[in-house]
């Protein structure tokens, strides 16, 4: 009703402007051509098409119209394959023949569709600018022929801005969609990290995660990195002479140092970062959001948070630690396990060069 009255007052307003128009027809063209009516198409729904179109023919005296449009393969038009768009015959809505396909090698128009008793019917081509949409056929009538061309352009306009409405709305609810997922995918992990603590899947020591733990989340976590195609970094680090610390201030002052050192890494890295103990001097951290780039940063914070930690702690040792780093920018496998696999081999290259280092000060 309200796209009826649209219509109506579209029509009946611009008929009163070109009533001095010698033929009928020719003032209806202006209306369909004028800025009023592009107001019009602004309104419209693609559910209102179809009354729409029906109005607008049935108020140029056509009783017979057909839209066809051709089909879309992968952003290119396929020429030889088509959709009823709109239908009516003898002034009635097809409604069963809508979107229904057609082989235009065959044929441009099924013959069970064509009016009885028609004489000749004209055939236009719907474009705009250099984009092809399909073509129109209606009833020829002899005293509407300056009206054709506008006809043509305006339905074409219509139908270019219903199309590119219904994408809009297509694309608008696949990002909706992918929202949610999103929210749902934060949401679990939200539930895993919490149900974490009544699941044996945390370290008692330092209070982070374990290795199950950290395998449970971090492999729910890369599907999300994955799915939004966001780099990530798995970080493999192992404290430096534990067993030199346990064997000669004893166990309680080790687990100390440990301690801190999970707290090092909690100041140093993000909340939204996984940090786990694997078992002994051995944490993993999995890094969303992060590629080598951020690696001098991350190394900056980290080297400053050990100073200030032995600095306020003033233990008889030092606490220090080697870590290696693996991004899923540069790996061949986007797997946990393999990536830390990866990250650990740079950890040991790191532990060797430390070791000559230390070896050459000492000389």
């Amino acid at each position: 009703a309200q796209i009826e009255k649209i219509i109506n007052d579209t029509i009946n307003q611009k008929m009163l402007n070109y009533s001095h128009a010698k033929n009928e027809n020719i003032a209806m063209a202006h209306v369909l051509t004028d800025r009023y009516y592009e107001s019009v198409i602004t309104e419209l729904k693609l559910e209102d098409k179809e009354p729409f179109f029906h109005r607008l023919f049935l108020s140029i005296n056509k009783q017979n119209a057909f839209i066809i449009l051709f089909h879309n393969q992968e952003d290119k038009k396929d020429y030889q394959h088509g959709r009823i768009y709109y239908a009516m015959r003898d002034g009635n809505i097809l409604e069963d023949q809508i979107h229904r396909e057609i082989d235009l090698e065959k044929e441009l128009l099924p013959q069970e569709l064509l009016p009885r008793g028609y004489s000749s019917m004209v055939v236009q081509i719907l474009f705009v600018h250099t984009d092809l949409l399909g073509y129109i056929i209606y009833d020829y009538k002899r005293d509407q022929a300056e009206l054709n061309e506008f006809l043509s352009r305006s339905i074409s306009g219509t139908i270019k801005s219903l199309e590119t409405s219904f994408t809009l709305n297509e694309n608008n609810k696949r990002l909706e969609e992918e929202i949610i997922l999103r929210i749902q995918s934060e949401n679990t992990i939200k539930e895993l990290l919490k149900d974490l603590k009544n699941l044996s899947t945390k370290d008692q020591l330092t209070g982070l995660i374990n290795r199950r733990g950290f395998f449970t989340v971090g492999e729910q976590q890369i599907k999300q990195y994955i799915r939004n195609k966001e780099n990530f970094m798995v970080m493999y680090c192992d404290m430096d002479n534990l067993k030199g610390i346990n064997d000669k201030y004893g166990h309680n002052e080790g687990d100390a140092a440990l301690c801190a050192m999970a707290e090092i890494l909690k100041k140093s890295l993000r909340d939204s970062d996984i940090i786990a103990r694997l078992g002994g001097d051995e944490f993993t951290v999995l890094l969303g959001a992060a590629e080598p780039s951020n690696l001098k940063e991350i190394d900056a914070r980290l080297q400053k948070n050990i100073q200030q930690s032995n600095q306020t702690l003033n233990k008889p040792y030092k606490i220090d630690f080697s870590y290696g780093f693996c991004s899923s920018k540069d790996s061949d496998s986007h797997e946990l396990f393999k990536m830390m696999e990866a990250a650990d081999n740079q950890l040991y290259n790191v532990k060797k060069k430390k070791k000559k280092w230390n070896q050459l000060q000492k000389r």
